[in-house]
């Protein structure tokens, strides 16, 4: 069995910070990938120019903002129940095969 020495508080505090951060820059780096991924699909497959695609990230990014900065604040089940009630059941859709 191996020893485990105890870390000082200051310790515990730096590895506390570094995996935050390195969680952070992960998260970002995701974020990037799938914003890419939706003005792809605008743009490639339904035509959106510029412009309009610009629009849309202007109207998308600070709704997504809100599950980087406070997830338990965001208001996602309000959006799908609302896309629900136009028949667009997201959730159903996510964990088709």
């Amino acid at each position: 069995m191996k020893a485990m020495i105890p870390l000082r508080q200051e310790n515990q505090r730096r590895i506390y910070l570094e995996a935050k951060k390195q969680v952070n820059d992960i998260f970002i780096r995701r974020c990037l990938d799938l914003d890419t991924v939706v003005m792809w699909i605008l743009h490639r497959r339904f035509g959106f120019g510029k412009d309009r695609c610009r629009r849309f990230y202007d109207e998308y990014k600070p709704t997504t903002g809100t599950f980087s900065e406070m997830y338990g604040d965001a208001k996602y089940a309000v959006m799908r129940e609302d896309l629900l009630r136009d028949g667009i059941d997201i959730e159903t859709w996510v964990n088709e095969k």
